[in-house]
């Protein structure tokens, strides 16, 4: 069965658009729209939702970089390779991870509790451990709510204070600046 926490109101999908869940059977509904993309919008979505690059993605898929290419150009997996992108897809969808709610790259990519083992590395494993992920999932998503929580009250703080968020032309202005004023080495 799939859930998702109450506190997800919606969730896009990049080939999929907008959808609000309100009920298990939307969710279901959601996983049976993913699962009937293409394999190459599929690799997509657990390329989006998990932050990873395609070097990664393959590793964590257990293929090599061209042959993930050939997928995402439209070649089709063996049975055991779709086996396990479905597999990743549904650990997903149980977490509610997807490309519109991504995890923030540094919790996949690193160990979560110390002497632990990283998302990342629990998804390259040959057999994948489901109660595991799922567990690294929930924590990676928890600490990145955690973050983006903080990022906005921070924000609020310094609207509060008089101050304005940059336009981004401003932002690139500030970074020329910022480049051209740094003392570079010299060779």
């Amino acid at each position: 069965m799939y859930w998702l926490p109450p506190d997800l109101r919606s969730i896009r999908v990049a080939p999929l658009g907008e959808y609000r869940f309100r009920s298990t059977g939307e969710v279901w509904s959601l996983m049976r729209e993913v699962w009937s993309l293409s394999v190459a919008d599929q690799a997509r979505e657990v390329l989006a939702a998990l932050s990873l690059n395609k070097s990664q993605l393959a590793e964590v898929l257990g293929v090599s970089r061209p042959t993930l290419y050939d997928w995402l150009e439209g070649k089709e997996p063996n049975a055991s390779n779709a086996q396990r992108l479905t597999r990743l897809l549904r650990l997903l969808g149980r977490a509610g991870v997807m490309s519109s709610t991504p995890l923030n790259a540094r919790f996949v990519r690193h160990a979560l509790t110390e002497g632990g083992t990283s998302l990342l590395a629990a998804l390259r494993a040959e057999t994948l451990d489901e109660r595991a992920i799922s567990s690294l999932l929930s924590e990676a998503r928890s600490l990145g709510e955690r973050a983006e929580s903080r990022r906005t009250a921070r924000e609020d703080r310094l609207r509060s204070l008089g101050f304005e968020e940059p336009s981004a032309e401003q932002r690139r202005e500030q970074l020329a600046r910022n480049v051209a004023m740094r003392d570079w080495p010299k060779p």
